[in-house]
This record gives C-alpha cells, structure tokens and sequence, in this order.
C-alpha cells in the first residue's frame, strides 16, 4: 500500500537534507555564542529549573553508586534493572529509601521544567531576531537538550522536525545561501570557478556567514578575508 505522503515526500529528500544541515550549523553558532549561553545559564537559574536539574542529578549518581554502578549514567544500562532487582531483594529498606529520595528528586525536576516550559518569553525575548519565529522551538529545545544531558549524564541530541506542510521550513536552507551571498561575492575562487553552494560542507558554511552576518554583523568583506585564510592554511 503506498505512503499517504509519497506525493508530498517525492522529489524532496535533497530538500530536507540541505535543510536540515542548514538548520543544524545555524542552531551551532547561535547557541555557543556567548551572549545566548549568558542569558539560558542566567535564565535557568532564575527560573530554578538548574537547581532542580542538580538535584535529580545527584539523586541519580547516589542511587547508581549505591547499587555499585559509577554513576547516573549507568542507570540506563542494559544489567542496571538485574542488580537494581536484586538489591530490593537483599537491602530492601535503604534501596526503598534511596528509590523515594530519587522519585522526589524527579517529581520536583518535572514539576519545574514542565512550569518554565509553558512560557519561554523571558529567555527568548533578547535573543531571537525580530521576525525569525522559527529560531524559537529549536533554541528551546537546545536549552532543554543541555539539561537532559546533564541530568541523565548522557550527550542527548538534537532532533529538528521538519513539517512538510509548513511552507517556511522550506525556505529556511536557500535563505541561509542568499544571506552568504554578500560573502560569496567578494571571495575569489582560486580558478575563477564560482565556491560549491550545494555540498554537505558549503551548506553549513553559508549558515555560519548567515549568522555572523545577520545576527553579529560581521562585514562580508571580513568574512571573506577569513575564509581565505583558512583556505591558505589548509593548502600548507
């Protein structure tokens, strides 16, 4: 029986992969830039979402080590569930004890992170450009992916939904290409051949002069000047 989807899905994989590289690359630089990790660090704690993240943390790491294991991350092991049974066998009142703290611990991380959730204005308010709307669910989401990394001290990864109805994801990745365009200008290719706009490395790197130039404001000309000395090294 064919895809309900398989009109809408043909034709476009090269699509959502270019933008899904593109949104990736962007997504990088905004939320490494210092400005953005002040204000999620600044608005985390705040909101005490961070305090309440330490604390399932440490609820986690006692819990493991107490079952002999090194830490919160070993509770996703796959052995983890034998020896959590058979120390509720043979220690049955400090497993329950530690097991309660651990619960209260997630309850409260829940609790928080479901409150602050609801209305991210006050993070993304100085950091979204006017107009870019869409910048919103995946700086969200980054800021949340940082804390299920710490809580479950595993490195959890970002997941971009693409929704092919929603026409503006579409033109996410050719309007990173157009942003670089200033750049792209003013750099002389070595052969006088025009740079790659369509492969894997050329599409992150329009996102990155996209953002530098759109949202630090950096010159293309500056811009350009760098990159060709990258190249230069790269060539020696």
């Amino acid at each position: 029986m064919p895809s309900p989807y398989a009109e809408e899905l043909r034709g476009d994989l090269g699509a959502v992969v270019r933008h899904a590289i593109a949104r990736a690359a962007f997504m990088r630089e905004l939320c490494t830039h210092p400005r953005v990790v002040e204000a999620s660090a600044r608005w985390g704690e705040e909101s005490g979402i961070h305090a309440a993240a330490r604390e399932y943390a440490k609820a986690r790491d006692d819990y493991a080590q107490a079952l002999g294991f090194g830490g919160r991350a070993d509770i996703l092991r796959p052995d983890f569930a034998d020896v959590e049974l058979l120390a509720r066998i043979e220690k049955p009142a400090e497993t329950e004890r530690l097991r309660a703290l651990l619960d209260g611990a997630e309850e409260t991380y829940t609790r928080v992170r479901a409150a602050t959730h609801v209305d991210p204005t006050a993070l993304v308010r100085e950091l979204v450009p006017s107009g870019w709307p869409w910048v919103i669910g995946d700086l969200i989401g980054a800021f949340y992916r940082g804390l299920l990394s710490h809580v479950f001290g595993v490195q959890v990864v970002q997941q971009f939904v693409i929704e092919k109805h929603d026409a503006r994801t579409w033109r996410l990745a050719s309007q990173y290409t157009v942003g670089a365009s200033a750049v792209l200008k003013v750099i002389p290719a070595p052969d006088g051949s025009r740079l790659p706009r369509e492969k894997l490395d050329a599409i992150e790197r329009n996102a990155r002069w996209f953002y530098r130039a759109r949202v630090l404001r950096d010159k293309a000309d500056d811009l350009a000047q760098e990159h060709c000395e990258e190249e230069r090294v790269k060539l020696h």
